[in-house]
């Protein structure tokens, strides 16, 4: 016969960095956001907070994955989710969200998929601490404004569960 356990809801805790002159047309830029145990990803963000100017037919593009996995947990396809083939030099403005699970131009893959042949674990899960990377790739120059740094922020936000 089933026996029931019931207890408090897991709470959801967020880590994000902020990235100053994090733009680089040559390299990409690789941020670590350590995920905790026993958590899942539920979400995540990527907001300007100073002005970017992307020169003329940039793209910029973020990609959120697993150190060492073929499997982005958020991934940018055409690596243009942030800018898409910009026409002159166009801005990043002050206060662009980007919602890594419902943005255009991101494959969001953070849980397990339903109804399957074969259940999965989830990408967003871990059951030990990991390292979270999340990429950021430019096909042109990204400059900043006269006097700002062009900082940007990314975020995770994970559901803590029991162990």
């Amino acid at each position: 016969m089933p026996t029931f356990k019931h207890l408090l809801g897991g709470n959801i805790q967020s880590k994000r960095v902020i990235v100053s002159d994090g733009y680089d047309a040559t390299t990409p830029v690789t941020i670590t956001i350590q995920q905790p145990a026993n958590s899942q990803i539920v979400g995540g963000h990527y907001r300007q907070l100073q002005v970017a100017t992307v020169a003329n037919t940039g793209n910029v593009g973020i990609d959120v994955g697993v150190e060492g996995a073929l499997t982005s947990i958020f991934s940018d396809t055409g690596n243009d989710a942030v800018a898409d083939g910009v026409s002159g030099s166009t801005e990043i403005p002050v206060g662009f969200f980007l919602d890594f699970a419902t943005g255009t131009g991101i494959t969001a893959s953070q849980f397990s998929t339903g109804s399957a042949a074969a259940p999965a674990l989830s990408d967003g899960y871990t059951a030990v601490d990991r390292d979270i990377l999340i990429t950021v790739t430019c096909s042109q120059a990204v400059t900043a404004a006269t006097g700002e740094s062009a900082d940007y922020e990314v975020q995770l936000d994970f559901k803590m569960l029991g162990s």
